[in-house]
């Protein structure tokens, strides 16, 4: 798919200063959350050791959670567990704890 397509130009076509805009803008539409997180599953490990020591991989990880959180929470939860990236503990930390407030808002006024 053209999605798919885009995904994968990310870390072939870009420089690598642009892969975090890029990432996380992608997720603000709804509509690429399942390709996006499919694609993301196999490329996060690349993305996080690419920004290791940096503040990237903190704020990658607070902007994306949230977003994928409320399509894939127990999915994206089990990853996290298995793919432990400890320099992006604080994002992932606070990333939940946006994805609580997004939940609560959705309850209220949905």
């Amino acid at each position: 798919s053209l999605r798919a397509l885009a995904y994968s130009l990310i870390l072939t076509k870009c420089k690598k200063q642009e892969w975090p805009i890029l990432l996380v803008n992608s997720f603000s539409n709804h509509d690429n959350v399942e390709i996006g997180w499919l694609w993301l599953k196999e490329n996060l490990k690349n993305i996080m050791e690419t920004f290791k020591g940096s503040y990237q991989p903190r704020r990658i990880m607070e902007s994306i959670i949230p977003i994928i959180g409320l399509y894939k929470e127990k999915e994206l939860k089990e990853f996290l567990k298995k793919n432990k990236f400890e320099y992006a503990k604080i994002g992932i930390i606070n990333g939940f704890e946006w994805l609580e407030i997004y939940k609560k808002f959705l309850r209220k006024y949905s």
